[in-house]
């Protein structure tokens, strides 16, 4: 029955990806819209990307397909063009929170755009340590060390 409704597994890798991207941002939505601080929204935002363990009857996050999905994207484009877009959701959903914070005077005048591409990459690379279990990165130490990072680049000196 999966094979006739999806032809290839990247197919249905795909389709698990938009839709558990699709809970992410639903999630993550209702969490956003009555916070007023862009450093509350962000410490948010990079707080709900960390890997959660799954109990008994949930869904996996997607950050556990993710792995897969960067190494069949390769080969399908497909599943390489769902991926772009996806990335590119993530990366716009920081970039709008950082010119927010921009606007408002939170932040320093950084360039959102890369600023955006650094903490999208800097959380892959977390996250693929937390997922494997690395003793030294869990879901929290990710958060700090993202934040860090954030606070770094983007609060006014002085």
């Amino acid at each position: 029955m999966v094979l006739y409704y999806f032809p290839t597994k990247a197919a249905l890798l795909a389709e698990a990806l938009v839709c558990l991207d699709h809970l992410f941002y639903e999630g993550v939505a209702q969490k956003l819209e009555s916070v007023p601080s862009a450093e509350d929204r962000l410490i948010i935002l990079i707080e709900e990307s960390c890997p959660r363990p799954v109990g008994p009857g949930e869904l996996p996050d997607s950050s556990v397909l993710w792995p897969a999905t960067w190494e069949m994207s390769r080969l399908d484009p497909g599943l390489a063009a769902a991926r772009a877009r996806l990335d590119e959701a993530w990366r716009s959903q920081i970039v709008g929170i950082v010119e927010d914070g921009i606007s408002t005077g939170e932040f320093n005048a950084a360039a959102a755009q890369g600023f955006a591409m650094q903490l999208a990459a800097m959380l892959d690379g977390l996250a693929i340590e937390a997922m494997l279990g690395d003793p030294t990165v869990d879901a929290q130490r990710m958060s700090q060390l993202a934040m860090s990072f954030a606070r770094a680049v983007l609060k006014p000196s002085g």
